[in-house]
C-alpha cells in the first residue's frame, strides 16, 4: 500500500516539474529579447538606465529608473513602450512623493497624506513623474541669465502652471516679488516643457478642477 502512494507521489511529482518547465519555457518565448541601455539628458542632471526590444530598439520595453544626479527620483515598468503598473516617484534622497498606478490611470499613496483611501476623490495638482523632473528641465534650460549674472542679481522666481482638468498647460506665469531678468528667463524656458508631459490637476469630492502647479527656482550667485 505504501508502495503504491509512494508511486503515485512520484509520477505526480514528475509530472508537476515537467509542467512548470513547460510554463516556464511558455513564459520565455512569450518575453520578447531586451537590452539595456543607459542615457543622460539636461547638462547630466537626468539620467536613466531602460530597456528596448532588440527587435526594435526604439521601443522601451522592461524595467525603468530614472535618477536626479546620484538620486533614483523614479521607477517603473515599459511594455512594449507604454508605461504599466505601479511607478514609484521620489525627491532627493529617496523620499516618496507618490505612487500611480498607469493600469488603473490612479494615484495609490501620495507621503503625508492621511486620508490615502479618499485620494480617487481628492487630491493635490501633481506633475505625473518626480517634482525634481521639470525643475532639472528647467534649470538647465536657463543656467544663469547674462543680464543677472553682470548685474549680480539674486531671487527667487515661483513659475506658476495653470492646468485644465484635462491636465494640460493652458498658461504659465512668473509670481510677484521676482526680479525681472530671471523672471522673464524662467518664464521663457517654460515654454519649451515637453508637450506630452501629463499634470494630475486638482481632485475635490472627485471632480477634476483647473489649478495651478508651481516651481520655485532660486537664483544665487557663487562668489558670494
Amino acid at each position: 500500500m505504501n508502495r503504491v502512494i509512494l508511486q503515485k507521489t512520484g509520477k505526480l511529482r514528475v509530472q508537476l516539474v515537467v509542467l512548470l518547465g513547460a510554463l516556464f519555457l511558455l513564459l520565455v518565448a512569450a518575453s520578447p529579447p531586451i537590452e539595456l541601455r543607459t542615457s543622460r539628458t539636461m547638462k547630466g542632471q537626468l539620467n536613466c538606465s531602460y530597456h528596448v526590444l532588440k527587435s526594435d530598439t526604439a521601443v522601451l520595453h522592461g524595467p525603468y529608473a530614472l535618477y536626479y544626479k546620484s538620486h533614483l527620483v523614479e521607477a517603473g515598468r515599459y511594455t512594449h513602450g507604454q508605461r504599466t503598473g505601479v511607478w514609484t516617484f521620489l525627491n532627493l534622497g529617496k523620499v516618496l512623493e507618490f505612487k500611480y498606478d498607469y493600469d488603473a490611470d490612479s494615484i495609490v499613496l501620495v507621503a503625508g497624506y492621511e486620508e490615502q483611501r479618499a485620494l480617487a476623490q481628492n487630491s493635490d495638482c501633481m506633475f505625473l513623474g518626480s517634482s525634481l523632473v521639470p525643475y532639472a528641465h528647467l534649470t538647465s534650460l536657463v543656467g544663469y541669465p547674462v543680464a543677472a549674472y553682470e548685474g549680480d542679481i539674486e531671487g527667487v522666481v515661483d513659475l506658476y502652471l495653470d492646468i485644465s482638468e484635462e491636465g494640460e498647460i493652458l498658461r504659465r506665469y512668473v509670481g510677484p516679488g521676482a526680479p525681472a531678468e530671471l523672471g522673464r528667463a524662467v518664464l521663457e524656458a517654460s515654454r519649451l516643457l515637453p508637450e506630452d508631459w501629463r499634470w494630475l490637476p486638482q481632485r475635490v469630492n472627485g471632480k477634476k478642477l483647473r489649478s495651478l502647479y508651481r516651481i520655485s527656482i532660486h537664483f544665487e550667485l557663487k562668489h558670494h
